[in-house]
């Protein structure tokens, strides 16, 4: 039996390092301004602006899953999700008045829009590590 072809790995590879930037960012951020100023902030929110990283990522991911025939359900189910619950984070923001009028960082609009991004990180968390479990396949096995 061959070898899967190079473009598969390639595309697996690049795909979840392109889904998982957008999560690590942030964090590599905050641990460098916490050496620096000796306070650690995160921001939250650069998972859903750096969500085009996410989309082109997952469109690889999704790709290099047809051509190995491996995990492809999982793939287009968690991006269809991610994409998803950022738009309805979105709508969410929009209908709540958070989007156009300053609110309370403590009312419950805050926490709904809040916890909707927190369900988009999730997703997006789990296409990462569908993207890691299909390039160890694409390695690991032969066609």
């Amino acid at each position: 039996m061959s070898k899967p072809p190079v473009l598969t790995r390639i595309l697996a590879v690049t795909g979840a390092v392109l889904t998982g930037l957008p999560l690590l960012l942030p964090v590599v951020f905050g641990l460098t301004h916490l050496f620096e100023t000796g306070t650690f902030l995160l921001d939250y929110l650069m998972p859903a602006e750096l969500f085009f990283l996410t989309l082109a990522g997952g469109a690889a991911l999704i790709w290099a899953a047809a051509r190995q025939r491996a995990l492809l359900r999982p793939m287009i189910a968690w991006l269809a999700a991610s994409a998803g619950f950022l738009v309805i984070s979105q709508i969410a923001a929009v209908v709540t008045g958070l989007a156009s009028s300053p609110a309370e960082v403590a009312d419950w609009r805050m926490t709904l829009v809040t916890a909707l991004l927190a369900v988009f990180i999730f997703c997006s968390l789990g296409l990462f590590a569908a993207g890691i479990r299909l390039a160890i396949i694409t390695f690991r096995n032969r066609q």
